[in-house]
């Protein structure tokens, strides 16, 4: 299980399931045997009062 700031990842046996967080109420497992794994992440936003060219790398 992977968590971020977004994103909900369970691997399964039948391949990877991905939740978005905004659209859960909710999120159980039943097995007891689960791998967390929290991925740490780094958000901001940029605001201007001109239009300019943002460029990112």
């Amino acid at each position: 299980m992977d968590i971020n700031s977004s994103n909900i990842s369970v691997k399964t046996g039948k391949g990877l399931a991905v939740f978005q967080r905004s659209q859960l109420l909710s999120f159980s497992l039943k097995s007891n045997n689960v791998q967390d794994k929290f991925t740490p992440e780094i958000v901001w936003e940029l605001a201007s009062d001109e239009e300019n060219l943002l460029m990112r790398n």
